[in-house]
């Protein structure tokens, strides 16, 4: 699928063939629409003759068309395209794949974040209002030396990468309203305000093709899966953001007067380089507390005639921590044959649980 404003889609039409072949190259728009490709799909509907694509009435500011190259069926990806989908990887491959079968409870918090930019140095601040009173909030800033060593696409001007910062700082204030709320809980939901609306497509589509946005992004939706905290971004005017704004850049007096005790510290190193979570660990980094030598149980096991398999996951929830070891034995022994029935089988799985609360 290719996307195209509506004056590069006619420009596209009139260089197509009756047989929807593209006869001029193309690939100063896309590199994908190199001549001989052939158009078979516009939006949602799938075309065969050029009337069929020329009759579709689009009413969206940009057009996908899905095209065919008879030549090869790879495509090639740019550097950004790439680098986004190696993120998107990691998200999947990392998130705990345990979640709530229950329905979010919705938590009524009045909570706003900021971030701004100059070309050194970026500020960011936010704060939540609970419904019985309380408060927490939040302030930091980072330096163009700081970002720079933390992303290798950081340049020399902070301010290009706004976006970014904005889907940080509402990263932050999750992180705050997170650290007031009860161990032990349910998932919950919240509304969360934004005067960016790039940050605000980005978190509500679960996908950016800006390798900024992605770099926040991925631990964004880790830190929801782990913690079961869902917010939903909400757009407020930059006038009314007076609250984020002022402690996004450290203005004094504030609006709205906060208390030390109702700060929360955001590390937000940790937070973007957080480890991720285990699911499915092998045998060569099996657990020490275990006390297992899997090296000296498989040959064991292979001398008693029978082979076995053991597997070992980890997640964590707010709760605590689940490890699971399972221990197959794909052949009893001889020495168990004689206990063994027809309806039991030859097959046995010991699993063994254990549970460790971590606050």
């Amino acid at each position: 699928m290719v996307g195209m404003d509506h004056v590069t889609f006619q420009q596209f039409l009139d260089a197509l063939s009756p047989q929807l072949t593209l006869t001029t190259d193309f690939t100063h728009r896309h590199q994908s629409l190199c001549q001989q490709v052939k158009l078979v799909r516009v939006a949602n509907t799938n075309v065969h003759t050029l009337d069929d694509a020329v009759k579709i009435h689009i009413k969206s500011r940009r057009i996908w068309v899905g095209i065919q190259d008879p030549t090869s069926p790879t495509r090639t990806l740019d550097d950004e395209a790439r680098e986004a989908l190696c993120l998107w990887e990691k998200i999947l491959v990392s998130t705990p794949f345990s979640l709530s079968m229950s329905p979010a409870a919705f938590l009524n918090v009045t909570a706003t974040a900021d971030a701004m930019a100059s070309k050194s140095m970026a500020g960011f601040g936010g704060a939540a209002f609970f419904p019985n009173g309380a408060c927490v909030w939040f302030q930091f800033q980072i330096t163009l030396v700081e970002a720079q060593e933390q992303w290798h696409w950081v340049g020399m001007d902070m301010q290009k990468h706004i976006a970014a910062w904005e889907l940080l700082a509402q990263f932050a204030l999750t992180v705050c309203i997170e650290s007031a709320l009860p161990r032990g809980r349910g998932p919950v939901a919240c509304q969360q305000g934004t005067d960016n609306s790039a940050a605000d497509a980005a978190s509500a589509k679960g996908l950016s093709m800006t390798p900024a946005v992605s770099a926040v992004l991925a631990p964004y939706f880790k830190f929801m899966r782990r913690y079961h905290v869902f917010p939903k971004m909400t757009h407020v005017p930059g006038h009314l953001n007076t609250i984020a704004d002022s402690l996004s850049r450290f203005k004094q007096p504030l609006p709205e007067p906060l208390t030390v005790s109702n700060h929360c510290l955001v590390r937000w190193q940790e937070l973007l380089a957080s480890s991720p979570v285990c699911i499915a660990q092998t045998g060569r980094k099996w657990p020490s507390k275990f006390g297992i030598d899997v090296k000296k149980a498989l040959r064991q096991s292979a001398d008693c005639g029978f082979l076995q398999s053991i597997y070992f996951g980890e997640f964590s929830t707010p709760a605590g921590r689940f490890s699971i070891l399972v221990w197959c034995l794909f052949k009893l022994p001889t020495c168990f044959n004689q206990f063994a029935t027809p309806l039991l089988g030859m097959y046995i799985c010991v699993v063994i649980l254990c549970w460790g609360v971590t606050n």
